[in-house]
């Protein structure tokens, strides 16, 4: 039911965004102090402090170099492990939020 009433909540506050956003108020524009506290509220709120984004999923994985390849058939070769390592990439970081997910349940 707490839970239930926290999303309600949050859901209410993200519907305000887009009506705040027009009307010009942004983070940038509010004092240091209520900055800091509208983050200690959140925080207590939320009741957990969500760890750190991983690096890992934030980087796009660039095309390989066909230019490097000798022909045709080893630029797609290359072309498919840069594919399979951005797939693993987000496996990983789909992994890494699922279990995330499973913790914030508890």
């Amino acid at each position: 039911m707490r839970l239930k009433l926290e999303l309600l909540k949050a859901a209410f506050v993200l519907s305000l965004m887009p009506i705040v956003a027009c009307c010009g108020l942004r983070p940038e524009h509010l004092s240091p102090q209520l900055q800091k506290a509208a983050v200690e509220q959140g925080t207590a709120a939320a009741g957990k402090t969500l760890p750190k984004w991983p690096d890992r999923c934030k980087q796009a994985t660039p095309h390989a170099d066909a230019d490097a390849a000798p022909d045709l058939h080893a630029a797609l070769k290359l072309e498919a492990r840069q594919l399979d390592k951005a797939n693993g990439d987000k496996g990983w970081c789909a992994l890494f939020y699922g279990n995330l997910q499973k913790g914030l349940a508890k």
